[in-house]
């Protein structure tokens, strides 16, 4: 090259050249959060556990009973209080019904009485922590005065109040626990919508006329969707806790209907504790392995929806 015909161009000037991915592995930006999400519940071998676990007690309580025959409630006075064996999977109780039969048939009950509570609990702490959030002001002082109200009594005390009142049942525990549960829910929501409400997208639909209903519906709510999955799992094992507790006391689920909280009502006994532990060990360790397994998956949930706060995680 000669002198006239001007300098050489430097390379280095001129932008690198992308790396692009291999066909076969996908980058990370084109995966979807469900993805992203499920990898790093996946990632937590203690949620996976909780979960395979949790599916499997849901399986022997609603749908063993649809293939194998169980009667929970056949009461046989010559086999009374058998160990397991002699065609009794985990013995027979004082008046000789099955215990396996009236675990399966108590988990039914456990199990739902923790899960309609729960969900009475999520819909009225996140219609009320949306509609706060929201408006703000008085409504949201008064709906979070309220919260603090009811924070502040002991739920077991309030149950055993209306117990005594209404009499106790199962549907009478439902409401009890799910309307003395939702502060939880209320607070968190509020807290969302609180942050939502101010960014671009909600102001967008607000100023082409957009109400707060259609901003609760469409906007605030969905936003704290994944928040209420997390609090929903928790507040299940929580209410399961209750259920047991109070039925125990005579309280909740009253017999001969069976529940893991009064099937634990025999083990009062020192004679049945020393001696008879297929009477009380199989609703205890179903009460604990439950409450263990939907903690696990709510932890693995909350790592799923905020990597930020990923607890123990491991691959």
């Amino acid at each position: 090259m000669s002198l006239l015909d001007g300098p050489e161009p430097v390379l280095a000037d001129r932008p690198p050249t992308a790396a692009l991915p291999a066909p076969d592995e996908p980058s990370i930006g084109h995966r979807s959060p469900l993805a992203l999400g499920t990898r790093r519940y996946l990632r937590n071998w203690l949620a996976v556990i909780g979960g395979v676990v949790l599916i499997a007690v849901l399986l022997t309580a609603f749908v063993l009973p649809l293939v194998m025959h169980l009667d929970p409630y056949a009461i046989d006075l010559r086999h009374t209080r058998r160990p397991p064996g002699h065609g009794h999977l985990l013995g027979t109780d004082g008046t000789g019904r099955d215990v396996f039969a009236r675990l399966v048939y108590g988990g039914r009950i456990s199990i739902g009485v923790g899960l309609a509570a729960a969900a009475l609990a999520i819909v009225i702490g996140a219609a009320l922590g949306s509609i706060a959030g929201t408006f703000g002001g008085w409504i949201d002082m008064m709906i979070m005065r309220t919260a603090d109200i009811f924070l502040s009594f002991p739920s077991i005390v309030v149950v055993i109040v209306l117990a005594g009142i209404f009499g106790p049942s199962v549907w009478m525990l439902i409401v009890a626990l799910g309307v003395f549960v939702w502060p939880t829910t209320g607070r968190v929501v509020r807290g969302v919508v609180i942050t939502v409400r101010e960014r671009e997208f909600v102001q967008a639909a607000r100023a082409v006329g957009a109400g707060r209903g259609w901003l609760i519906t469409r906007h605030l709510l969905p936003a704290a969707l994944s928040q209420i999955v997390v609090i929903f799992t928790l507040t299940v094992a929580n209410c399961i806790l209750q259920e047991a507790a109070l039925s125990f006391l005579g309280l909740g689920v009253q017999p001969p209907r069976p529940s893991w909280g009064n099937m634990l009502t025999s083990a009062q006994g020192v004679t049945v504790i020393s001696s008879m532990p297929w009477l009380w060990l199989p609703p205890g360790i179903a009460v604990a392995l439950i409450v263990l397994c939907v903690n696990f998956v709510g932890d693995g949930l909350r790592d799923a929806v905020d990597p930020r706060q990923q607890s123990g995680r491991q691959s």
